[in-house]
C-alpha cells in the first residue's frame, strides 16, 4: 500500500500543547491509553537499502512483532512511500515474508552476500487516533514521544505524524493547522528511519546548523509542465525551511545567503509557472517571500559589509583606528538584525508563509476550477514551454543592458537581478537541454554576477555605512575608514563594470542553449 505522511518536530511544551488539543478531537469514551513501540532498523554494513531510499524495521507493539518494508518515493513537504507490512511471530527479519515479490527478490538478492544487521533502534509512546475532515478523508494522527538509539548515542524525538488513511492530501494540510498551527518551520523532511542513520553516522538527528545549497532538478524533456513546476517548487521549499531554521539556530552568515537565494528561487520559479500555475495563492506567496526576503536581506547586507567589505580593508590598513569602532557598531547592529530576522521566522506570517508553500506544492494549490484552460497549460510538454520561459527571461536582460555604457548605478544594479533570474531559470530547466551548451551558457551568466559582485558590494556599502541610519558618522577616525571604503569600492567597481560591459555586449549576440 502508499502511505503518504506529514510530520513535525515538536518540543516539549509543543507536545503538550499538541496533546491536549488531540483530547478534544477525541471521540466519547475512546480510549486514552499510549502504545509503547520498539523499532529496529536493519541494513547492510554499506547502507545498501538506505542508498536505495528502502527502509527495513521490525516493529513491538506489545508481545506482536511486525515487519515492514518503506521504497520511499518522495520526500519534502510530505512523504510518500510503498509500504509493505507482515506479521512476524519469531521477532526476527524474514525477508521471505515480505508480500511484494518486486521488493522481496531485490532484497533477498542484496542480502545474499551482504548481511544485515542493526542500524538504529527506537523506543516511542505513541497516541494515535483517526480524524475525519469535512470531505470525508480520514487523517491518522500519531503523536510521539521517545528517544532514538544508535551505538553509544541516544537523542530524544518528538514529532507529530499526519498520516492519509483516505481521501485528499488537502486534508492532512487542514488536520495538521488544527493541531500544530502554522509552524511552517517544524516540517520535518527526515523520517524516522533517516534520523537513525544520521545518529548512527554521528551526526544530529535533524540538521539545523548546516546551510543548505540549491541541489540540481531532476526534471526531464519528457515531464509535462505540472511536474516539473512540482519539482522545482519542492526543492525551492526545501532551501528555505532548511536554512530558515539554520538562521534561527546558528550565526553562520551562509544561513541568510542561502535563504535569500532560496526566496529568490522561489520567486523566479513563481514567475516562470505563472500562467499555468496562475491562481491566487501563487500571487499570495510570491509578495510573502518579497516581505521575508527583503527582511532576511538586511542581515545579510550586514554581513556581507562585516565579512566580505570591512575586513580585508581593515586587514589592508592595520594601523587605522576607525576601523575597530566601525566593525564594533556594525557587529552591533548585525546582533540587532539577525534577532529581528529569527523573531520574524518564528512569528506567525513567517510559519504561515512556508506552511502555505508547502500545501500549495503537495497539494496542486494551483487549481482553478472556473480555469477551464487550465488543464491544457499544465499538461503542456515541458520543452517548449522551457524555452518560452527562457526567451522571457532572456529578454529582460537584453532591455535592461540597453545603452550598457551610460547605465546608472540603480540601473546596474537592476540588470544584476535580471541575469540573476536568468542563471536561476537556467538552472532550472538545465536537464532538458544539451548539457554542455547549458553548462557554458551558465558559467557565462555567473562570470557576469562575479563581476557585477563588486558593483553590489560598493551599493550595499554605501547604504550602510553612509545611508541615514549610517554608524559612527559623528566618529571622525570613524568617518576616514569609511571614506577609505568607499574609494576603493568605487575603484574596483568601475574596474569590473568595464569588464561587464565588454562581456555583456558580446553575451547579448551568442547563441542560447535552447535554441
Amino acid at each position: 500500500m502508499q502511505e503518504i505522511e506529514l510530520k513535525f518536530l515538536l518540543t516539549k511544551s509543543e507536545l503538550r500543547h499538541v496533546s491536549s488539543k488531540m483530547r478534544k478531537l477525541r471521540d466519547r469514551g475512546a480510549r486514552n491509553k499510549p502504545d509503547l513501540l520498539r523499532t529496529i532498523y536493519f541494513d547492510t554494513d554499506a547502507h545498501d537499502l538506505a542508498t536505495q531510499g528502502t527502509a527495513l524495521r521490525l516493529r513491538q507493539k506489545g508481545h506482536s512483532w511486525e515487519q515492514t518494508v518503506k521504497v520511499k518515493r518522495a520526500g519534502g513537504a510530505v512523504f510518500v512511500s510503498d509500504e509493505f507490512t507482515t506479521p512476524v511471530p519469531s521477532g526476527e527479519i524474514r525477508l521471505e515474508e515480505i508480500p511484494e515479490p518486486s521488493v522481496r527478490e531485490a532484497l533477498m538478492r542484496l542480502c545474499a552476500t551482504a548481511p544485515l544487521a542493526p542500524i538504529a533502534e527506537t523506543i516511542i509512546e505513541r497516541r494515535a487516533q483517526i480524524v475525519r475532515e469535512t470531505d470525508g478523508s480520514a487523517v491518522e494522527i500519531a503523536l510521539d514521544d521517545g528517544e532514538i538509539h544508535a551505538g553509544n548515542r541516544t537523542a530524544e524525538l518528538r514529532e507529530v505524524e499526519f498520516e492519509l488513511m483516505s481521501g485528499s492530501r488537502r486534508a492532512l494540510y487542514a488536520c495538521a493547522r488544527r493541531l500544530v498551527g502554522h509552524c511552517g518551520l517544524s516540517i520535518s523532511q527526515l523520517t524516522k528511519a533517516e534520523r537513525g542513520y544520521r545518529l548512527a553516522s554521528g551526526l544530529e538527528i535533524d540538521d539545523t546548523i548546516t546551510p543548505r545549497h540549491a541541489f540540481a532538478i531532476p526534471v526531464r524533456a519528457q515531464d509535462t509542465t505540472e511536474e516539473a513546476a512540482h519539482a522545482i517548487l519542492r526543492e525551492c521549499f526545501l532551501q528555505i525551511l532548511v536554512n530558515g531554521r539554520v538562521v534561527c539556530h546558528s550565526d553562520d552568515p551562509e544561513g541568510p545567503h542561502q535563504l535569500r537565494i532560496g526566496l529568490r528561487r522561489l520567486r523566479t520559479a513563481l514567475s516562470a509557472f505563472s500562467e499555468p500555475l496562475a491562481s491566487p495563492q501563487l500571487d499570495h506567496l510570491k509578495d510573502e517571500a518579497r516581505w521575508l526576503g527583503q527582511v532576511v536581506g538586511e542581515l545579510r547586507d550586514l554581513d556581507v559589509t562585516i565579512n566580505d567589505i570591512l575586513e580585508p580593508e581593515q586587514a589592508a590598513f592595520p594601523d587605522e583606528p576607525g576601523f575597530a569602532t566601525l566593525a564594533t557598531s556594525l557587529r552591533n547592529s548585525g546582533d540587532v538584525a539577525r534577532r529581528t530576522v529569527r523573531a520574524t521566522l518564528m512569528g506567525e506570517r513567517a510559519q504561515a508563509f512556508v506552511f502555505d508553500l508547502a500545501e500549495f506544492t503537495e497539494t496542486r494549490g494551483w487549481l482553478s476550477p472556473n480555469d477551464l484552460a487550465q488543464t491544457a497549460r499544465l499538461a503542456e510538454p515541458l520543452a517548449p514551454f522551457a524555452k518560452r520561459a527562457l526567451d522571457g527571461r532572456l529578454t529582460h536582460v537584453r532591455k535592461r543592458s540597453k545603452g550598457i555604457a551610460k547605465l546608472s548605478i540603480e540601473a546596474r544594479h537592476i540588470l544584476r537581478k535580471e541575469l540573476k533570474k536568468m542563471r536561476y531559470t537556467a538552472e532550472f530547466f538545465a536537464p532538458v537541454f544539451d548539457k554542455k551548451r547549458t553548462g557554458r551558457f551558465i558559467k557565462k551568466v555567473k562570470a557576469f554576477q562575479e563581476l557585477f559582485g563588486d558593483l553590489n558590494d560598493l551599493s550595499v556599502a554605501q547604504e550602510i555605512l553612509m545611508g541615514a541610519s549610517a554608524p559612527c558618522r559623528t566618529d571622525p577616525a570613524a568617518q576616514r575608514a569609511t571614506g577609505l571604503i568607499i574609494g576603493r569600492r568605487l575603484a574596483r567597481s568601475e574596474d569590473a563594470w568595464e569588464g561587464a560591459q565588454t562581456a555583456l555586449t558580446t553575451f547579448r549576440r551568442s547563441e542560447t542553449f535552447w535554441g
